[in-house]
């Protein structure tokens, strides 16, 4: 499956240029005209890179951007800019931006950051699935190996005596180690 590009461009002739530079790339193009459809139409779980004008009609690019950023989308965002202000560019950046190029910058460096973008989305997404899987494994556990899992973290030994209110099997689950060793290889069962 081919890497998807976004790109979210009001004007026609640059939309359809972005498109040719993206499929040269052997990258699949994904056109939208303004960020309203793009916000709408955005996969949660599709990790990909966003290439839109931050002068776009409509929801601007900076708004899309912060979109992304508070869906927690995995999609890097290029910003792309005719002239903007640098407080423009200063805020798009902060906002959580890849980066922030002009129209006029040579097809390689937007070629590049598209490459970095991808990777950088690939990332986040296999992050999010591996915080996913923690949240999965902490709700699995036991009130006892919770709290033999606090007293881990707090940093005393899980071969200290455990408060009276962590059953005896927890105890036994937790004893060695094992506790950590389960948390990080499967799921502990009661």
């Amino acid at each position: 499956r081919l890497a998807t590009v976004y790109i979210v461009e009001d004007d026609r002739q640059s939309r359809q240029f972005l498109a040719v530079l993206v499929e040269s790339m052997g990258l699949n193009p994904v056109l939208f005209s303004s960020g309203d459809d793009f916000l709408e139409q955005v996969s949660q779980d599709e990790p990909g890179c966003l290439v839109t004008n931050l002068g776009i009609a409509g929801a601007s690019g900076l708004h899309i951007l912060r979109q992304v950023t508070r869906r927690r989308l995995p999609i890097s965002v290029i910003v792309v800019t005719s002239g903007a202000p640098t407080a423009a560019v200063v805020e798009v950046m902060r906002s959580g931006a890849l980066t922030c190029l002009e129209k006029s910058c040579p097809e390689h460096v937007l070629m590049e950051a598209i490459c970095d973008g991808l990777r950088a989305s690939g990332e986040a997404l296999s992050q999010r699935h591996r915080e996913q899987e923690i949240q999965h494994r902490m709700t699995s556990l036991t009130h006892g190996e919770r709290e033999m899992l606090q007293l881990v973290a707090q940093g005393q030994s899980n071969k200290q005596s455990p408060p009276a209110s962590v059953s005896p099997y927890a105890r036994w689950r937790t004893g060695g180690g094992a506790l950590c060793g389960n948390l990080a290889s499967s799921h502990l069962q009661d």
